[in-house]
């Protein structure tokens, strides 16, 4: 499982009153369209030697097939602004009547298992009266967890995912110390990102203000709910972490990919949009007092 190659790349071209738009150019059928695609990829190609280093040269020559992808993600155009996008209004659902008790559970089962110690979630945390969806994951960072150790202790603990892809190594985003304090949050039980969040570009995410999960995170939700179903996050789709970024901007993302049967973290565009690319929404739970 791949983003579409045609995810970050937007092209719009005005011929006899229609607009091609968002397909891949050899798509449309129009011969000049594709010769200038052609001509800029001479140009992109002059300045390989001058951007690759012998290490991502070696890469790139044993992963032709991950090119296109590649070129998608690394294509967002800085004359893209970014809109303001108003979230629709969320259901409210009291706490009793959605599975919130049977999650805070499996999360306190999975922290014993793989953390080392069994949390007390309903008397660490205040619990929210109501949240968003019936159906949660409740998603439980005992603090004391950077990006890599999480993915060790998560993940890898378990034989189905111990086969971990990491485009760019994990500890390099943004946020990806551990916290030093404890943190729940709930997400909507679903193996597929939040659905209005599909297709937005990570930059338009952060513009919701609203909270999402993170890197670490995801890889802790991917494992609790494995754990619990032996199913896997984002088999068809891929969940973006919009506040995980390189030095240079590039956006973390991850997902299942059945092919491989691996657990795969790559790095977008903050423009890059896709309809099978979105983020998880979330609800943090705040500490209680002592």
């Amino acid at each position: 499982m791949l983003p579409k190659s045609s995810c970050s790349l937007e092209i719009a071209e005005t011929q006899k009153g229609n607009t091609v738009n968002g397909i891949p150019l050899v798509e449309t059928g129009d011969a000049k369209l594709v010769a200038r695609a052609y001509n800029l990829g001479h140009k992109i190609g002059a300045n390989v030697a001058s951007t690759l280093t012998a290490a991502d040269l070696e890469y790139w020559e044993q992963h032709l097939p991950e090119i296109p992808d590649a070129l998608c993600r690394g294509f967002g155009r800085s004359d893209q602004k970014v809109p303001q996008v108003t979230p629709p209004p969320r259901p409210a659902f009291a706490l009793a009547s959605t599975n919130a008790l049977e999650a805070l559970k499996k999360a306190e089962d999975f922290a014993e298992k793989f953390f080392g110690t069994r949390p007390d979630l309903r008397k660490q945390f205040v619990m929210p009266a109501t949240l968003p969806w019936e159906k949660v994951i409740v998603v439980y960072d005992p603090g004391d967890l950077d990006n890599g150790a999480a993915l060790e202790k998560t993940l890898k603990a378990e034989p189905k995912l111990a086969d971990i892809y990491e485009e760019v190594g994990v500890m390099k985003y943004s946020g990806s110390k551990a916290t030093g304090t404890p943190t729940l949050r709930f997400i909507e039980r679903s193996e597929k990102p939040t659905a209005d969040t599909m297709n937005l570009s990570a930059d338009e995410m952060v513009a919701t203000k609203r909270t999402f999960l993170d890197l670490r995170g995801y890889a802790i939700a991917f494992g609790t709910y494995h754990h619990s179903t032996k199913r896997f996050l984002d088999s068809e789709t891929w969940t973006r972490f919009p506040h995980n970024r390189l030095p240079d901007g590039g956006v973390a993302g991850g997902g299942w990919d059945p092919g491989r049967s691996q657990v795969r973290f790559y790095w977008y565009r903050p423009a890059a949009r896709d309809s099978g690319i979105g983020a998880r929404e979330a609800v943090d739970c705040v500490l209680a007092t002592p």
